[in-house]
Formats: C-alpha cells, sequence, structure tokens
C-alpha cells in the first residue's frame, strides 16, 4: 500500500492579487477591487468560516478538558502477539443528550483512555493489510479505530484525543456532499487532517448511503444492494446497468478523493454494513458487488449479523472485513465486555458460565441459569449441546 502524501496548491486568487497590487500599487482602483472580491466570496463562504470557527471553539474545549485527565496508566503490556484484530466503527461524536446520530463525546473519550489504560493500541490500514496477509506481526491489543461519512462532529472532537494518546484514526467519507458543507467536513479540513499523523482516509462511496426506488410500488432499498427501479421503462435495471451505475460510484469516490487529496484511496466501508447479504432485489448482487470492489480496493470492510464472529484473522478472509458498531449507549465496561467476549480462546479452555464470555448463538435457545447454560431447540424443549 503507497504513503500518503498531500498536494500543495497555488491558487489563483493569490496570482490575482500580486498582480493587482504590482499594477495599481494599492490605489483606490485596487482597493475597489479588493473590496468587491473579498464581499462575494465572503457571501458564498461566510457559513462555512463561521461553522468552522465555531467548531475549533469546541475542540479547543476539549483540548482544555483533557489536560485536566491523568495521563493514561497503562497496564496489560505484554511481549504476545496478535492472533486476530477488533475493528471499532464510531459514526460521530455529538454534545447532545439523547442524540443517538453518534456517541457522546465524554463517553467516547472515556472509551480511548479506558483502551489506552488497559494496553490497547490502534494500528493502519497498512499494517491491518499485511497483517491479514500474514506478512507482519502486530502486538496484542491492537484494534483499527474507524468512523464513518466524514462529519465533522468525528473530527473536531476525536482528534484532541488521537493526539493525546498517540491513537490514529481512519475516516470513511462520502463525496457526494457539498465540499462546503456545515456538517460533512470540507477540503481544507481533510487536507488539516493529513498534514497530522493521526488520520486516514478512505472512500465510503459517492451516493452509495442513499436509498433508492426499488420497485413500482416506490418502495426503497440500500443503493449498492438493488436494482433501481427505472419509472420512465416501468422496469427495473438491467444486471449490466447495474454493474455499471455500481462501478461508476465506487469509481467517482475513490478518484475524487485521490484527485482532490492527492492521497492513494485502497479501503471502502460499505453503508449499513450491505454488501447484498442482506434484503436485495437483485439475487446476484453480492457477488456483482464483490466482483467490482475487489477490482477498485484492496480492503473492504462491513458489520456482521449480531452474535457473529468479530474478530478478523490472517490468511482467512482478507478482503472482507469485520468492525464492531459502537452503539451510542455503550459503557466502557460494556466495550470490555464485548472484546473480552470476542477475544480468541486458548484450549484446552474453561468457563465458569457466571457470564458470557462470547458463547455465540448460532441455532436453538442459549439460556445461562446459575452457573450453567441449556441450549434448546427452536421448535422443542430437548436440550441440546
Amino acid at each position: 500500500m503507497k504513503k500518503y502524501t498531500i498536494t500543495t496548491r497555488l491558487y489563483f486568487s493569490v496570482i490575482v492579487t500580486v498582480l493587482l497590487l504590482t499594477l495599481y500599487g494599492g490605489s483606490s482602483r485596487a482597493g475597489q477591487y479588493f473590496t468587491a472580491s473579498v464581499e462575494n466570496q465572503s457571501k458564498k463562504k461566510v457559513k462555512t468560516t463561521v461553522d468552522m470557527d465555531t467548531w475549533k471553539a469546541k475542540q479547543n474545549r476539549v483540548k482544555i478538558a483533557l489536560r485536566d485527565k491523568e495521563s493514561p496508566t497503562v497496564l496489560g503490556i505484554t511481549n504476545q502477539k496478535a492472533k486476530s484484530i477488533p475493528i471499532l466503527l464510531y459514526h460521530g461524536i455529538t454534545e447532545d443528550k439523547g442524540n443517538q446520530a453518534g456517541i457522546q463525546k465524554d463517553s467516547f473519550v472515556e472509551h480511548m483512555y479506558a483502551l489506552k489504560n488497559n494496553g490497547w493500541n490502534t494500528t493502519s490500514t497498512e499494517d491491518l493489510y499485511l497483517f491479514l496477509q500474514g506478512q507482519k506481526e502486530l502486538p496484542s491489543k491492537s484494534f483499527l479505530l474507524t468512523f464513518d461519512d466524514g462529519r465533522k462532529d468525528s473530527y473536531y472532537y476525536a482528534d484532541p484525543v488521537l493526539n493525546a494518546l498517540d491513537f490514529k484514526a481512519v475516516m470513511f467519507t462520502i463525496t457526494s456532499g457539498d465540499w462546503k458543507s456545515t456538517y460533512y467536513l470540507d477540503e481544507e479540513e481533510y487536507e488539516e487532517m493529513l498534514a497530522g499523523d493521526n488520520w486516514e482516509i478512505q472512500s465510503h462511496g459517492h451516493k452509495a448511503q442513499s436509498e433508492i426506488i426499488i420497485d413500482k410500488d416506490g418502495n426503497t432499498g440500500h443503493y449498492l444492494a438493488n436494482k433501481m427501479w427505472i419509472d420512465s421503462a416501468d422496469r427495473l435495471e438491467t444486471d449490466e446497468e447495474y454493474r455499471q451505475r455500481i462501478t461508476n460510484d465506487l469509481k467517482n469516490s475513490k478518484y475524487e478523493l485521490q484527485n482532490r487529496l492527492g492521497i492513494e484511496i485502497n479501503g471502502f466501508a460499505f453503508p449499513f454494513g450491505d454488501f447484498g447479504q442482506k434484503d436485495t432485489n437483485y439475487y446476484d448482487a453480492r457477488k456483482v458487488l464483490e466482483a467490482i470492489t475487489r477490482d477498485l480496493f484492496e480492503l473492504t470492510f462491513y458489520q456482521p449479523w449480531k452474535d457473529s464472529e468479530v474478530r478478523n484473522y490472517p490468511n482467512e478472509d482478507t478482503f472482507m472485513i469485520k468492525r464492531i458498531g459502537v452503539e451510542p449507549d455503550l459503557t466502557s465496561d460494556e466495550l470490555f465486555a464485548l472484546l473480552e467476549q470476542s477475544e480468541d480462546k486458548n484450549l484446552d479452555y474453561q468457563d465458569s458460565l457466571v457470564s458470557n464470555k462470547g458463547w455465540i448463538q448460532s441455532w436453538g435457545n442459549l439460556v445461562f441459569d446459575h452457573g450453567y447454560f441449556t441450549l434448546l431447540t427452536s421448535d422443542t424443549n430437548s436440550a441440546g449441546t
């Protein structure tokens, strides 16, 4: 995987400014030009400027709050190597209590400090790729930290925490939005992110997170996993039309990020974790999506079904990589329980069965009671093992 570099830009407006100052020597004519120019630009950019100032102020408050926190006391460091890697997914970070669109800022800080205190450290997509290919060992308690969508709140609230803990994170970015949005990060902010050592940028599709109409009744479904209904032709897309639409969307996202930011895009996260394995009106969606994404990316990420295996191992499926979606109300204790449940168990393995240490219910009904567990079939009361 290639190293990321930031493209240097020389803006046309700077050249114009120098020329006018030279020609007019700071005369009133030049002053009139600059006044009009600034007024016109400010009408377009004032909202973004104010928005960035607001976010910077919020970010500074986080930095100030972190100064009062004790430095992490790292526990549990060993020389052991990782057998598997968990990947955490956060969608956003918010100050608004009860906002389910993201985790509370204080909860996120608590999660990260608790992980650091217990010996966990972040890795990069490049090292993850080499680990999954069996080409590199990583320390135990390595994890990949990821965010989806390219939201401002994720960057401004998370960045001071990453700096304080020497953590790294990956931002999977949507490119169909306005690059001067007040919700999504803009080009200047992405360049600021990449100027440091804490962030990677990868693709989350162009319109891939959208809902589309999937039948003549107007029902909607996920953009990638379904054929689109063409109302003017009273039919669904053909196989080739579907393939071309998906290919164009993922190419647009990848190449726009590469061209705008001067970086190499090697990873893609499926919106909703949906690659055609869920509800779809096209039987071959999964097969087609896998072929397209394999052609464009080295790594793709998704969220598996609940109660499924969530760790990633070398030399297994090194392409479809599993992520753990962190729910907004998850506490640090619950996060550690989740990581503990998913960790590798060395044989011979003994379990007191006082709590669930990661048993996965793949069929039947699993019941824990008084230090015993009973596995009941779905349609009878007979026990299984």
